[in-house]
């Protein structure tokens, strides 16, 4: 019989492709995602990636000086409860701010950290705090069934 392992979301609640990537048909032919360029403003065009209904990354292209140089790469964003408290407390932790704290409009703040190894990671606080969720995944019970008593 199979039952369902319920486990809390993990903290990252976004990935998106950046600076560099041009070509999100190259993802939606891969994964079948669907692409619809949303317009963000001074901060760029943003090809919002989407399967079965649910937001789920992008690849953004942001012009700005900070970013200029930078190659492609795969961005994960850690939702925290401040994301200047978060960098302040990354640097006293011996990490590193790569691009200081900003707002998206209608989104939220983030900023890009490092962590003292150089690993970069996005720290991101939307405008909004979505609700909880769980992630409910079929398993095997006999997996996790209880050992028989010696």
């Amino acid at each position: 019989m199979a039952a369902l392992l319920t486990a809390p979301a993990a903290p990252s609640i976004w990935n998106e492709t950046a600076p560099g990537a041009k070509r999100p048909d190259f993802y939606s032919q891969l994964f079948g995602w669907t692409s619809t360029a949303v317009d963000m403003g001074p901060l760029g065009t943003y090809a919002m990636f989407e399967q079965s209904g649910q937001h789920h990354g992008g690849i953004v292209r942001v012009k700005s000086p900070e970013w200029d140089g930078l190659p492609p790469y795969w961005a994960i964003y850690v939702q925290v409860d401040n994301v200047d408290g978060r960098a302040r407390k990354a640097e006293e932790l011996g990490g590193s701010v790569g691009i200081p704290p900003f707002d998206i409009p209608q989104v939220g703040r983030a900023c890009v950290v490092f962590d003292p190894d150089g690993a970069s990671f996005y720290l991101f606080t939307p405008c909004r705090l979505p609700e909880p969720r769980t992630t409910r995944v079929p398993v095997d019970a006999a997996v996790y069934a209880p050992a028989p008593s010696a």
